[in-house]
């Protein structure tokens, strides 16, 4: 099982730096997107520890609840695909692309990744929900 670095979470949560925990996850939130790390695939440093939810418990609550195994896989032609970037606003395209592709992002902590589209609240737009292999959850709401 891949490890996830700590610090990673911590600069997620920039400008605040903080490290939350919750659900047995460490959480880093930022407009727009949520990252959840199951404790047990995080390494390094854990001091600063804030036990607490930065995004309301509900939404939290519906980024655990799909299963990896139920999600579909997420190949580079479907990352290239028109079809899966036109539900993502065009001045978000760029940023969501580094995280998911840089080796020195999100995407580089785990082997293989999944996603499904989820419903964070009701009449809410659908959001992009990421999973990987080792349980790592991004979820991005337009």
């Amino acid at each position: 099982m891949s490890s996830f670095s700590v610090d990673l979470v911590r600069r997620f949560n920039e400008p605040v730096g903080a490290l939350y925990r919750a659900f047995d996850h460490l959480i880093g939130a930022r407009p727009g997107m949520t990252l959840m790390v199951p404790i047990a695939a995080a390494t390094g440093r854990f001091d600063g520890l804030v036990d607490q939810c930065p995004v309301p418990h509900l939404e939290a609550a519906a980024i655990l609840e799909p299963e990896y195994a139920d999600a579909e896989p997420l190949y580079l032609t479907l990352l290239m695909s028109k079809s899966f970037w036109r539900r993502i606003p065009e001045a978000d395209r760029q940023q969501l692309m580094e995280m998911l592709i840089s080796k020195e992002k999100i995407c580089a902590y785990d082997a293989a990744w999944r996603y499904v589209w989820i419903q964070l609240c009701t009449g809410g737009k659908p959001c992009l929900l990421l999973i990987g292999e080792t349980g790592v959850r991004l979820a991005y709401a337009p």
